[in-house]
């Protein structure tokens, strides 16, 4: 448990060198644009860096009753599965949440969940516990945990019998892809192939980037391998997250504090959707099934007395362009 506590601070701490190496909320360069990309509005952005100017040692903490990596049912819009935590033992409940309906349903109290969950067309929903792949029924029942052996990370259906995975002996090279079965438990892998942040699409199409901190993403499809842009990585514009829109053909994805872009399988053109800045960045995110809605853990950073940076994370929505960004639970 210490260990995937200093995990969560090392993540925050990086997000801090982050924001304080900043000197504006500035533009980047982007491929392409559309409307309401960038911040309405930057006075935020702009206290926050001046006031962390001058190399003042900060202190960052992470705030709690925070909503996190939210997941899109793949066969209804108006729900999602995500994470909630409460207090500083970091442990968790998984919960689902109908957007219509208003009702919150917790599936899974007191435990430790790794990055995000994925919700599959078979009515399971699998996650990582302390590098273990589990799973759970859509209504809280049939909990199990499939793997007892390290370790295991960023798992997504591929079909309605069969888990895609990383898989490495020491959270190091070599990766493994991996596929297990949910019926007979059996575990397939293939030496150093990539599944960092993997997903996959209805076509059996993956998509990853190849290692952490990378700024580019690569698919699979057939026996074909590609990568989709050759950006150099910066210090900020690390991939988080991945998701792809229900035509198959689009990638959506979140870079630390840069925002929330797309790009395009087919002709690689990379668009930013929604900008991120030094007090607002956008972590995990998921497409809906009707490709017409993201849903986002935002990140945001409050400075307090000068010394102090605060991180509160809350599930946002918006339309698939980026725009009437929406805070989900008010």
């Amino acid at each position: 448990m210490n260990f995937l506590l200093n995990i969560n601070i090392l993540s925050k701490t990086i997000i801090l060198i982050i924001v304080c190496s900043l000197v504006a909320c500035e533009k980047d360069k982007p491929i392409s644009k559309v409307n309401d990309a960038y911040c309405p509005a930057c006075d935020s952005c702009a206290n926050f860096i001046k006031d962390t100017l001058g190399g003042i040692p900060r202190d960052a903490f992470e705030l709690f009753n925070e909503q996190k990596a939210p997941c899109y049912n793949p066969l209804d819009a108006n729900e999602f599965v995500f994470i909630k935590e409460q207090d500083s033992s970091r442990k968790s409940s998984l919960v689902k949440y109908n957007m219509f309906t208003h009702k919150e349903t917790n599936l899974l109290e007191n435990i430790i969940i790794n990055g995000q969950p994925k919700w599959g067309n078979n009515g399971w929903i699998t996650f990582i516990n302390n590098y273990q792949i589990c799973i759970i029924k859509a209504d809280g029942s049939g909990f199990k945990r499939l793997t007892s052996f390290p370790y295991f990370q960023f798992p997504d259906w591929k079909n309605d019998s069969i888990i895609a995975c990383l898989f490495t002996k020491n959270l190091s090279y070599p990766n493994y892809y991996g596929e297990l079965n949910i019926v007979s438990g059996k575990l397939d892998t293939l030496r150093n192939k990539y599944f960092n942040l993997g997903v996959m699409n209805k076509l059996n199409e993956k998509a990853y980037t190849q290692y952490k901190g990378e700024p580019n993403i690569t698919i699979e499809k057939k026996d074909t391998t590609i990568k989709l842009s050759n950006i150099e990585y910066d210090g900020k514009n690390e991939i988080v997250s991945i998701s792809w829109h229900n035509n198959d053909q689009d990638i959506y994805f979140s870079k630390v504090v840069n925002g929330i872009y797309k790009i395009n399988k087919n002709s690689y053109v990379e668009s930013l959707i929604k900008k991120g800045c030094n007090s607002r960045s956008y972590n995990l995110l998921s497409v809906s099934p009707d490709g017409k809605k993201i849903i986002v853990e935002r990140v945001d950073a409050t400075l307090e007395n000068i010394k102090l940076i605060y991180f509160k994370s809350d599930i946002y929505i918006m339309d698939i362009d980026g725009r009437n960004e929406e805070k989900v639970f008010k």
